[in-house]
């Protein structure tokens, strides 16, 4: 993996849609893979987050920045801002092909009918895909539109940059802003295409001669005025010409070589891609932009929802969690503060997720303070944030030898070793010593004291550091 933790930014410069995008690149991955450690990420989310919604985002835009996703969201905007000038070119390209096409400069005589196919054939099939999906696939981007979305991950060169693109569809796509945000872009970009074609076209027209002729062999003549009469209506209300019927039909039936009837046909044929071609797309464009814009403003992380219900136990405050330890006492007690040669007047005991807890194999002594059963996430994590506060205090951490130890245990053993002198207490050490070994191997490797007997039996005291 690489980390480009290092070249993100912070996280304050984020917008508010790149701050969701982050926490649902996160959610999505611990969807579908084990939780990452996120130890330092919570506890810096319940001293800084004001609300569970702050909190949830705080500890996944944390996370992301420790996974390099902060820097792999730059370059993925980085690589789009490029792929948007390779479209932009593509568009004009486009537009100029089509007019050119339309309107050759090597033809003297133009077919009306090619001609109204080349400027306007592509443009209505493809708003024709797009309305059948969005009317059978609403909220499922097509291949088409896929596309670009996958060509701007391959350009960003990113090992993250197939999970951002699946965050942001998932994050739009559940907020159901996913069509209105593809579809301003599919719109804004044949608008461009269009705009060129129009702009291309009356340079043609106005630096060439045509003449205009229309052909045919089973329509009937008056078809094909009646057609050209309906297309050309709504042009008539935006001051564009329309053809008679007398001038359809002459053209029809011969070459009308004079600079009324090649005008009138210039008039009608521009304002027919205007009115099929331009008005259309801008309108949808701007309808759409005006949708996202509108969502955009009201995108937020509903903290209610039940992808963030996992988190609602690991983000409560120490203070309103009632699973922090056993009935008695309520609470951690708080540490004394560590004295210069490092040593307390009390050692601290407490069973790691014990299903017997408060029934110790040996009496205890005074000075050792019983902290209870660390059951759970949240009473783990306030034990870390108020050793954390005081350090060097002695603990004395009781765990279930009969248990496998997992990778959470061992990472909760290892986090405890930063801020206290830590012995872990192994019981029932001779009902399964294929375990026990097991347990024994792991604290080895971590490096962490460790008794099948009580410590202060070993030491003949409480277990100071």
């Amino acid at each position: 993996m690489h980390n480009t933790a290092s070249a993100a930014p912070d996280l304050e410069q984020l917008s508010p849609l790149q701050r969701l995008w982050l926490c649902e690149g996160i959610r999505l991955h611990e969807q579908h893979h084990p939780l990452l450690e996120d130890s330092e990420a919570c506890r810096l989310a319940r001293q800084q987050g004001q609300s569970l919604q702050q909190r949830i985002e705080l500890r996944n835009l944390t996370l992301a920045r420790q996974q390099g996703l902060t820097g792999a969201l730059q370059n993925w905007l980085s690589a789009a801002r490029w792929l948007g000038l390779a479209l932009t070119a593509l568009a004009l390209l486009t537009g100029y092909g089509l007019a050119s096409t339309a309107l050759s400069r090597q033809a003297d005589t133009i077919n009306v009918v090619w001609a109204l196919f080349g400027l306007l054939g592509l443009h209505l099939v493809t708003l024709l895909f797009w309305l059948a999906g969005m009317l059978f696939r609403p909220g499922q981007p097509s291949w088409f539109m896929q596309l670009p979305l996958d060509l701007t991950g391959h350009i960003s060169r990113s090992p993250h940059a197939a999970r951002l693109t699946s965050a942001l569809l998932s994050l739009l796509g559940r907020r159901h802003l996913l069509p209105a945000a593809l579809s301003r872009l599919a719109h804004g970009w044949w608008l461009l295409v269009l705009l060129t074609a129009l702009l291309a076209s009356l340079m043609l027209l106005g630096t060439h001669r045509y003449a205009f002729v229309w052909e045919t062999t089973i329509a009937q003549p008056d078809s094909f005025v009646s057609l050209v009469q309906a297309l050309g209506w709504p042009g008539q209300w935006l001051g564009f010409a329309l053809p008679d019927a007398e001038l359809i039909r002459a053209s029809g039936e011969q070459l009308l070589s004079d600079e009324l009837s090649r005008r009138t046909w210039a008039s009608w044929l521009i304002g027919v891609l205007v009115v099929y071609g331009l008005l259309p797309r801008l309108l949808l464009a701007v309808f759409f932009q005006w949708r996202w814009q509108r969502g955009k403003r009201r995108l937020q992380l509903d903290e209610n929802s039940a992808d963030w219900a996992y988190l609602h136990a690991r983000l409560q405050p120490a203070v309103q969690s009632g699973q922090i330890i056993d009935p008695a006492p309520q609470q951690i007690p708080q540490p004394e503060p560590a004295t210069a040669s490092g040593t307390h007047s009390h050692a601290l005991l407490a069973g790691l997720e014990l299903e017997d807890p408060l029934q110790w194999p040996l009496a205890l002594p005074a000075s050792l303070q019983q902290l209870g059963n660390l059951d759970g996430y949240a009473a783990q994590q306030a034990l870390l944030e108020q050793l954390a506060a005081r350090p060097g205090q002695a603990l004395v951490l009781a765990c279930d030898s009969r248990r496998s130890p997992d990778r959470g245990s061992l990472h909760f053993i290892s986090e405890l070793t930063r801020s206290c002198n830590l012995q872990v207490w192994l019981l029932h050490a001779e009902q399964d010593p294929q375990r026990l070994s097991g347990w024994q191997q792991a604290l080895t490797q971590l490096q962490v004291a460790h008794s099948t007997s009580a410590p202060w039996l070993t030491t003949g005291s409480s277990p100071h550091a």
